[in-house]
């Protein structure tokens, strides 16, 4: 069940998307009006279906065209996939902060980091190992970058 939750901050408002998008989802509906400077959160979007793509594009484009300002931040690995394969998915709006999936060559554990986007983008797209979180070996990024961080090389 898909849930969106504002938390106003002074000029800011903070949006939190919760849950899987898909053809039930209806964005006007459960987020409401909105105005000014919006900072959408989407590390709990798990998954989106071609139908919750559609209803997502139009209502971040929509948004975006009445004069909303998006930025995204903690993006899930399935937005960094749709970002990456549909161009207009983040409505022209920055995108800040994203999880990037990793493996540990030891364990096999799958797991994922938060990383900022100009981060990524100082090392050329091309992560280092990290640390593995169960097992304490080297974890290497699950991904293939090119496909991954296409969405980069539109912002």
């Amino acid at each position: 069940m898909f849930q969106a939750i504002l938390k106003k901050e002074a000029t800011i408002t903070h949006l939190h998307l919760q849950g899987v998008i898909d053809e039930t989802t209806e964005f006007e509906q459960a987020i409401g009006p909105l105005a000014g400077a919006v900072v959408v959160h989407g590390q709990a979007v798990p998954n989106i279906n071609s139908a919750g793509v559609r209803n997502w594009v139009q209502y971040f484009m929509g948004i975006t065209a009445q004069g909303v300002r998006l930025t995204f931040v903690e993006c899930s690995v399935t937005l960094v996939q749709q970002m990456s394969a549909i161009s207009n998915f983040s409505a022209g709006a920055p995108v800040q902060s994203i999880y990037v999936p990793y493996l540990c060559g030891q364990c096999k554990a799958e797991f994922v980091g938060l990383m900022q986007c100009a981060d990524i983008k100082k090392l050329n797209k091309k992560l280092p190992p990290t640390k593995c979180s169960k097992c304490g070996g080297e974890a290497v990024f699950d991904e293939i970058e090119s496909e991954y961080f296409l969405f980069l090389d539109r912002q």
